[in-house]
């Protein structure tokens, strides 16, 4: 090989292994020991500050924006028909406690709205047990029941300790989630597995999984209760079916200082043109506005945007935490649409984020119909990503979130 292209090459590699690191120079140091020590650098820092309290805040983080992304499209929609006069948006000061969605013909107007109590629903929550440990319970029959309002319910389940799959904890929460679930319309029982820390002289960082069993009304307010109690044996008390975490209330409100309460966190006002939903209590007034026109359309679609491109952006900035990330799920939904919404003055930027184009004003006034259809039709921007926001609820952020052990060089270059 000739020399002078040797040494170039071995130039470039220096060169592309400080740019690619960011590890600064090596004297005297060859190609391939430089990429060593760089990758060996990385790993060192990775390690200092990919942490599990890091993963778990940006954890906790990811599943906040998602839910509060959902709630801001949620509300939206796009006004019918073509005279824009008779179109109204709402708009709040606060959508983290209150969201609001105004109908055709609304009074444009403002309201000043207090939250002084949010509606919750009855829920009891069981002791935690380990998951595939065998149940401690003798073999047989434990009666109890379940008092919803006037009406009760005499209820049972069975314990099988015989065979060679005597029941474990899962298996005996699993069997009274069915049994109370299917007794009452308005209950929900579920069971929920996790883990939960062993505190252990012998090593540190031990984990052991855990379940437990949630009983709730599925409708909030304080108008119907439940309970629990046993019937002879000890089930209801020995794990703690009893155990309420939180009581059912009633929504308590002010709107322009005149008080209600409502059994839900949802309210219509004006004659039902008017949609509130109630998230969280407040300190002082919120103000919300009702603005008529085709202007105050535009602003909130420009405001989900904004909030789109805001989620897509903090994607981007922790990736690192991400070992599937859910940016994928959503260029690939958006790209069947990309060419339609384009067209309208929508652009999609190669990093996901959306811009708003000159020609997306003219579209407003002139293919009003093709921009209701590109954003709220079955294919719709909006449409789409609601269903992709469900998913990654649904599935939770555990779906997504990578772990500190799994964080190695080969997964950040």
């Amino acid at each position: 090989m000739d020399f002078s292209i040797a040494s170039a090459s071995r130039s470039l590699r220096e060169f592309y292994y400080q740019s690619l690191f960011a590890a600064g120079p090596f004297p005297g140091l060859s190609a391939d020991e430089m990429a060593a020590q760089s990758a060996a650098n990385i790993v060192e820092h990775r390690r200092g500050s990919f942490t599990e309290e890091a993963l778990r805040t940006a954890f906790l983080d990811f599943e906040d924006r998602t839910q509060k992304l959902y709630r801001a499209l949620g509300p939206f929609e796009f006004p019918e028909g073509n005279l824009s006069n008779h179109y109204r948006m709402a708009f709040v000061s606060d959508s983290e406690r209150l969201l609001a969605a105004a109908e055709l013909d609304a009074t444009p107007t403002n309201y000043l709205v207090d939250i002084d109590r949010i509606a919750t629903a009855q829920t009891y929550r069981s002791k935690l047990l380990r998951s595939d440990e065998t149940s401690a319970w003798d073999e047989g029959s434990y009666p109890f029941t379940l008092t919803v309002g006037d009406e009760t319910y005499n209820l049972s389940v069975g314990v099988k300790r015989s065979g060679l799959h005597p029941d474990t904890n899962k298996d005996i929460l699993r069997r009274l989630a069915r049994v109370i679930s299917a007794a009452d319309d308005s209950i929900e029982a579920f069971v929920t597995e996790t883990s939960r820390k062993v505190y252990s002289t012998l090593s540190a960082g031990l984990k052991e999984d855990v379940v437990y069993l949630t009983i709730r009304s599925k409708n909030s307010g304080d108008a119907v209760s439940f309970s629990l109690e046993d019937s002879s044996g000890e089930i209801v008390s020995a794990l703690h079916l009893a155990h309420l975490v939180e009581g059912g209330t009633s929504l308590a409100y002010r709107i322009n200082s005149i008080p209600s309460t409502s059994q839900t966190n949802q309210v219509s006002l004006d004659d039902s043109r008017l949609n509130l939903t109630f998230l969280e209590t407040t300190s002082t007034f919120l103000e919300t506005t009702v603005w008529p026109g085709l202007d105050p359309l535009k602003e909130k679609i420009v405001e989900i945007f904004t909030l789109y491109n805001s989620y897509i952006r903090w994607i981007d900035e922790n990736r690192r935490y991400f070992k599937a990330s859910p940016k994928l799920g959503i260029l690939d939904s958006l790209k069947a649409i990309s060419d339609d919404l384009e067209d309208l003055g929508i652009a999609i930027n190669a990093d996901g984020t959306i811009a708003l184009e000159e020609k997306f004003d003219v579209a407003l006034v002139e293919q009003i119909d093709d921009i209701r259809q590109a954003l709220t039709g079955d294919e719709g921007f909006l449409t789409l990503m609601k269903n992709i926001l469900t998913d990654i609820l649904r599935n939770g952020g555990d779906e997504y979130m990578a772990s500190a052990s799994e964080n190695f060089i080969d997964r950040l270059v």
